[in-house]
């Protein structure tokens, strides 16, 4: 436990440092640098991270797309995947006798899925402007929020197992619990941006703010229970022990790979700041 906070301590610090440097450059170093160590961390799960050309190749994708900043309005956004995607399975071909088909499938799914979606926190600046602290702060309540009140939630009172097959200590309880404190934690989150920085500048809606962390609640343990089931899949307990009491960089950013391109879709048709 006192690891486990030790360690969002450090992460809570990191993470004000950069909402504060966002327009700059340093978010961008920041979503590539975690989504290399948690594609890696997956190659390895996997058993490819000894294919040096597949693992060169998803290294250059994380740091590819977390620079193009305009990626989303960028016209040659499916050829660039589309490179990515032939290129990794000549890749994967190269030592293909080594693993099963599926592991190739789970890899793929990994290589792709993570620098795509933790870069959508990069995506934000081209469509929110001065606001993108604002929903980086709703993408980390939506995933770590969740998490940490499924967490103590089901400590406490978990009874009834949510997916036992998939993640044995989560809990029907735990799932509400986490609910609830996103929702609250948005509403605050919201008034705490409205009397601290917006003032004049804008408005927070916050009917259609409540409404929008439901579901980028649920979506964050979507995020958390795909990979819990490619950890079964692979035979192993964390991706790595990277973080104490949270175990790899994939462990702790499974949720936000799913919570950051919804808010990043969900903003472009619910507006939150008028």
């Amino acid at each position: 436990m006192k690891n486990r906070i030790m360690t969002g301590v450090l992460f809570a610090v990191l993470l004000v440092a950069v909402m504060f440097a966002h327009q700059t450059v340093v978010l961008n170093i920041v979503v590539a640098a975690v989504s290399l160590v948690a594609v890696y961390e997956g190659l390895r799960a996997t058993g490819f991270e000894k294919n040096k050309p597949l693992t060169a190749l998803c290294i250059v994708f994380c740091v590819v797309t977390a620079f193009l900043s305009d990626l989303a309005q960028f016209k040659g956004v499916n050829s660039v995947v589309f490179v990515f995607v032939v290129l990794f399975f000549l890749a994967a071909m190269y030592r293909h006798d080594e693993q099963p088909l599926e592991r190739i499938g789970l890899a793929f799914v990994i290589a792709l899925i993570v620098p795509l979606g933790l870069s959508c926190m990069v995506f934000m600046r081209g469509i929110t402007g001065q606001n993108v602290p604002f929903y980086i702060m709703l993408t980390i309540i939506g995933s770590w929020v969740t998490d940490i009140g499924a967490y103590f939630t089901g400590t406490f009172f978990g009874k009834h197992k949510m997916a036992p097959k998939i993640s044995p200590k989560k809990t029907v309880e735990g799932l509400f619990g986490g609910l609830v404190l996103c929702i609250a934690c948005f509403a605050l989150w919201g008034w705490l941006y409205q009397t601290l920085f917006l003032q004049d500048g804008g408005t927070v809606q916050f009917l259609p703010l409540m409404l929008l962390s439901i579901p980028a609640s649920l979506v964050g343990v979507v995020g958390d229970l795909t990979f819990s089931l490619i950890k079964r899949a692979c035979g192993v307990k964390d991706f790595s022990n990277l973080l104490p009491g949270h175990g790899g960089m994939l462990d702790r950013f499974d949720s936000t790979i799913f919570v950051a391109p919804f808010l990043y879709l969900a903003i472009q048709v619910v507006p939150i700041i008028t």
